[in-house]
């Protein structure tokens, strides 16, 4: 099988899947969503496969959403109104980069180096593991978007809900010791050992029965469900949602952005908000 914007090899039962736009940061456009969507499913129900290790290719994992004029442009496009926009990302975010990889019977793994942004933290944080670098950094400014966080809300499970909301109300990114602090990754390793440790990990893990892992995996994210996990994520992505909505976001954000970034681009809108 063949993708234009990943990569996807197989081998001592770990399926590897690389992202593969690093000069955009791996960028999470719709078409590389689909492509990952489609390469994680592949991977889960493939009797051949007992690990999956999600990596991006470059200096970065993931910068989160393709904020692009194309990206952007495109996302508009398929976003008309705010019942178009919830049907979207409920598809496309929710569900293909979060909860579709969250409930897979195949333990998976995230190989983070440099910057994990909103969607890209979501996309680590939604594997069951990661390795990180030690330069690894975890960023969500989401509430300078005039949101209340990314469309999977990881933050208080994986930090705890004290840590979160510093965290969230704060937009300070969080290093990679800091997060092995709060439990947010399980290794940190010099980022020119990160590849090797990751493997290292993947393979300890696919010696066990494909069978053993998938009934333990089940077993603890039953567990989340039961303390309300599932319910939370969709809540949290209803107010996501609802936050499109408002009037700030609309006047204070969205309609002044689109008007910068068809004047002088994305990079040049970011300057002149984050100079407040």
């Amino acid at each position: 099988m063949s993708y234009d914007l990943l990569e996807y090899e197989v081998s001592d039962n770990i399926a590897t899947i690389t992202l593969n736009r690093p000069e955009v940061r791996n960028a999470l456009s719709f078409a590389l969503i689909g492509e990952l969507h489609e390469a994680v499913q592949t991977a889960d129900a493939s009797k051949d496969v007992r690990v999956i290790v999600i990596r991006g290719a470059g200096d970065h994992f993931c910068s989160g959403h393709d904020l692009s004029e194309r990206g952007l442009r495109d996302y508009v496009e398929r976003a008309p109104n705010l019942e178009c926009l919830w049907e979207m990302e409920e598809d496309q975010y929710l569900h293909k980069h979060g909860l579709d990889v969250w409930y897979t019977d195949t333990p998976t793994i995230a190989e983070v180096q440099g910057m994990a942004v909103l969607g890209g933290f979501v996309l680590a944080n939604v594997c069951d593991l990661i390795v990180a670098g030690d330069n690894a950094e975890f960023w969500v400014p989401a509430l300078r978007m005039y949101n209340m966080g990314a469309e999977v809300l990881m933050e208080p499970w994986v930090m705890g809900h004290r840590k979160a909301k510093e965290f969230l109300f704060t937009g300070d990114r969080m290093g990679a010791e800091e997060a092995l602090k709060y439990g947010v990754v399980n290794h940190v390793v010099p980022v020119a050992e990160l590849p090797a440790a990751t493997r290292e990990l993947a393979v300890k893990i696919a010696k066990q029965p494909r069978i053993a892992l998938k009934l333990a995996k089940r077993a603890i994210n039953k567990t989340l469900d039961a303390q309300g996990f599932r319910e939370a994520m969709e809540q949290a992505f209803l107010l996501h949602v609802i936050g499109h909505g408002t009037a700030a976001f609309q006047e204070e954000l969205w309609k002044p952005m689109l008007k910068k970034v068809d004047e002088s681009g994305f990079s040049s809108y970011l300057a002149e908000r984050d100079e407040k």
